[in-house]
């Protein structure tokens, strides 16, 4: 996102309340939700702290404006619920993103690895289970799958950052991340968010012009997370075609479109075995990279 990372003088936010969130953005959702205790024991955090293990659940039904001409849900819905899970743990934990932004915080999303086992159909009933995985320096580590019934139907992985939205700078997590929210360490995928690195300079084969909308923007004044997999669809259905599936969508966050961004250029550049990578970027440089694979 083209932050400085520094580290501050005292803890980043300063109140008799202990903030923290695992989302950088404010979508309200009516839904079912519960902490799941699963495990009443202990276990070592990724900074070999004790914490008590708990998972946050939420589920939803998919909505008919959630879902593309086929019935199967939307790559930026799915990303929508995910984002929605995330920011109702918050709100469980009596962490309101808007309190956290007028202290002059904010996450901000790094990395998102999305692996889909099958698409969730409209009318389809889906449980969220979403957990912080711990802290490693700058970086927070959230995780999520999704169910239908008894069936897993996607896993995801995510990183965070912690802003300082005065001096636009990535400050250390705060420490009471892992306290207010406890840390389950396992991973949803079957591989680490780290390992996964982008190719920032991409020269795509195939591109296409994006028009930002009004509506992209979130209250912090940048194109949403989720508005990046709507670019992908649009992006995807352009080169590939209406009927393409996603197996794998993986994406890094370098840097915010912000308001005064009114276009930008996604480009597609296609490897072996349905694989794919794209960009998003201007004259500027690069918004956004990732890895697909398509189904």
């Amino acid at each position: 996102m083209n932050y400085d990372t520094v580290s501050p003088t005292r803890h980043p936010v300063k109140s008799d309340r202990h903030f923290d969130i695992g989302i950088g953005f404010a979508i309200e959702l009516q839904s079912g939700i519960k902490h799941v205790d699963t495990d009443p024991d202990s276990d070592t955090d990724l900074n070999g702290r004790q914490e008590t293990h708990m998972t946050f659940q939420q589920t939803r039904k998919i909505d008919y404006f959630q879902t593309a001409t086929d019935g199967r849900i939307k790559l930026d819905a799915l990303m929508r619920i995910l984002q929605n899970a995330a920011l109702d743990h918050v709100h469980e934990a009596d962490r309101d993103t808007r309190v956290i932004i007028a202290a002059g915080y904010a996450w901000i999303l790094n990395k998102v690895i999305l692996d889909l086992a099958r698409y969730p159909l409209y009318g389809e009933t889906v449980t969220v289970n979403t957990w912080h995985r711990g802290i490693r320096g700058f970086k927070s580590y959230r995780e999520y799958e999704i169910l239908a019934g008894k069936e897993r139907v996607a896993t995801a992985a995510s990183s965070w950052l912690f802003l300082d939205l005065a001096r636009r700078k990535v400050v250390k997590v705060p420490k009471e991340t892992d306290d207010l929210y406890g840390v389950v360490p396992a991973m949803a995928l079957d591989r680490d968010i780290e390992a996964w690195k982008p190719n920032k300079n991409l020269v795509p084969e195939e591109s296409m012009e994006i028009i930002t909308r009004r509506s992209d923007y979130d209250m912090l004044g940048h194109v949403n997370n989720a508005v990046y997999f709507d670019y992908l669809d649009t992006l995807l259905g352009n080169q590939v075609g209406d009927t393409f599936g996603v197996r794998t969508v993986a994406i890094q966050y370098n840097r915010e479109i912000g308001r005064q961004v009114k276009r930008i250029q996604a480009g597609l550049a296609r490897r072996e075995n349905g694989a794919c990578a794209y960009t998003f970027f201007d004259a500027s440089g690069v918004y956004a990279c990732g890895d697909i694979v398509l189904a």
